[in-house]
């Protein structure tokens, strides 16, 4: 049977196993974006309001599904198939610049 985790502060959303998680770097919030340095470089990127709920999201290891449902409790009038496409496209960015890991 699989461990499960429950997040603190996901409004009681229940986490599988561990398959994305967000690699350590420097970050700030400022408002409701983060700012987050791009390993091996000096870029900077600027996650608005929705990214950086998916990143905080992050902050201990989840899956996709986990962050779709997440997004729900925070955004409850968004469709499922545009939370879903919402992940997705955050976390290619993410993926691109180094930050997170994909399993």
């Amino acid at each position: 049977m699989t461990q499960r985790r429950r997040a603190s502060w996901h409004h009681g959303c229940v986490k599988p196993e561990p398959t994305i998680r967000h690699i350590a770097t420097v970050e700030r919030q400022i408002g409701d974006s983060v700012l987050i340095v791009v390993p091996g470089s000096q870029n900077v990127r600027v996650l608005g309001p929705t990214a950086a709920v998916v990143w905080r999201g992050l902050d201990t290891a989840c899956d996709r599904d986990w962050l779709v449902a997440m997004l729900g409790q925070v955004y409850p009038d968004i469709f499922v198939e545009d939370r879903t496409r919402t992940v997705r496209e955050i976390l290619e960015i993410l993926e691109s610049d180094g930050l997170v890991s994909l399993g």
